[in-house]
């Protein structure tokens, strides 16, 4: 009898020997001391300064809790080659909020390039992504060196915002920073020989369109693009939608002087409808485009942003249209993503 315990008692201490070499352990001191220790998302019971004992070997996430300051987590990893871990989290060393956020177009206009200001005790940087259609914020990038994030083909709009990291603390995200279109606007246009405004424009900052006349050079500095039949008067069709600087050598134009225009340059006809057109095209574009209702239109301007036109009706009997129209305000970006009303 006292040899068959002796057997499992034996039994019993190999067991332990062969499941302690796939766990670790994780020394945590904090400033100040006090923290509430969360491994995984599960409190341990513990609070700084501790050890935790028998953590298994892979990746982990540890959650330091402190009153008064902010929550300070970081990602570790505990193999053969890292059996030990020590931990030393400083909650003084609050990261500033990141400023200055911006964005431009990528090279092919599919993505967006993201920038701030450097904060200055950052060591690591996360970028948060909501989609313009969803309420949820999720985290699309962390542990970046440097100001700058490049989104490729994220294929929808929406908003960004930024966060520094110091020592595992990350601090407040920055101001939200959109990449919507401004929504559809009905304009009323008219033919250059029109009684009314046949000048477009749009502000670069709200994205909504203005109409100007171009009754002489006053507005030829904000003028992107107008409506022209490309004869003297309005009655003969088709119209066309050409960039500002065309009217050099528009027929119609008899009193205009022909220099100084901007060159903003046409696509054309698109396969979609305004309100569904996820991105404008990368190319070709040109001086001028026959148009036709109820087809849109990508515009590049001369300053490299995009919009889109709409047209719903035209009037040759006076010279008047009707459109629809939307504008991306980051520069170089030709993402709309399906802009509903």
């Amino acid at each position: 009898m006292k040899k068959t315990l002796f057997l499992l008692g034996m039994v019993s201490i190999s067991l332990v020997v062969c499941t302690s070499p796939d766990s670790g352990r994780i020394e945590i001191t904090s400033n100040p001391t006090g923290a509430y220790v969360y491994l995984d998302g599960r409190n341990t019971d513990e609070v700084t300064d501790c050890v935790l004992k028998d953590v298994s070997y892979g990746d982990h996430t540890l959650t330091l809790i402190h009153s008064g300051y902010p929550l300070w987590k970081r990602s570790i990893t505990l193999s053969d080659d890292q059996p030990e871990l020590v931990i030393d989290a400083d909650f003084t060393r609050m990261p500033e909020q990141v400023t200055g956020l911006t964005a431009e177009g990528t090279e092919d206009g599919a993505g967006f390039i993201l920038s701030w200001d450097a904060e200055t005790n950052a060591e690591t940087y996360n970028v948060y992504f909501r989609d313009y259609y969803y309420y949820e914020e999720s985290l699309l990038a962390d542990s970046i060196i440097g100001t700058s994030y490049i989104h490729e083909n994220p294929e929808r709009v929406g908003v960004y915002r930024v966060s520094a990291v110091v020592g595992g603390i990350e601090g407040l995200k920055s101001e939200e920073l959109s990449t919507m279109p401004s929504y559809v606007s009905y304009v009323s246009a008219y033919e250059l020989n029109g009684s009314g405004f046949s000048g477009i424009s749009w502000d670069v900052q709200s994205g909504y369109p203005t109409n100007y006349s171009m009754a002489d050079e006053t507005y030829q500095d904000l003028i992107d693009c107008y409506f022209t039949n490309l004869t003297a008067g309005y009655e003969d069709t088709p119209y066309y939608l050409a960039g500002a600087d065309v009217t050099a050598e528009d027929p119609g134009n008899t009193w205009l002087n022909p220099a100084g225009w901007r060159s903003t340059r046409i696509s054309n006809a698109l396969s979609d409808d305004i309100e569904y057109v996820i991105l404008a095209p990368a190319g070709p574009y040109y001086d001028y485009v026959e148009i036709s209702e109820y087809e849109t239109y990508a515009i590049l301007t001369e300053d490299g942003y995009y919009a889109l036109i709409e047209v719903q009706y035209i009037n040759s009997w006076n010279g008047e249209l009707d459109i629809l129209t939307t504008f991306q305000s980051i520069k170089g970006s030709r993402l709309f993503s399906g802009n509903y009303y």
